[in-house]
């Protein structure tokens, strides 16, 4: 199996006086090959069509449940959190 890994990582950091300062970190990382080298230790044959074939009725049943989800919230009406509305106000 491959598996390949890259990553940055940068950092910057401005200091204002009067004990002030401003920092920024910004990361960014890619990973290929995991899931595939994964799913090869328990089947050898297999690689990316089989790593999709498996995973798609969870991803299929999980879009319709939260639509569903989705639904039922908007028809009750239910807040999106502490005094939110769901709609903007125009």
């Amino acid at each position: 199996y491959w598996q390949e890994y890259y990553s940055i990582i940068l950092t910057f950091e401005r200091r204002f006086s009067d004990f002030w300062s401003m920092m920024a970190s910004y990361s960014y990382s890619k990973s290929t090959g995991l899931i595939v080298a994964f799913m090869e230790r328990y089947e050898p044959k297999s690689g990316i069509g089989t790593v999709v074939a498996t995973m798609l009725p969870y991803t299929v049943t999980f879009l319709i449940v939260w639509l569903i989800m989705l639904v039922i919230w908007m028809t009750l009406g239910l807040p999106v959190g502490p005094g939110a509305p769901i709609f903007l106000p125009n």
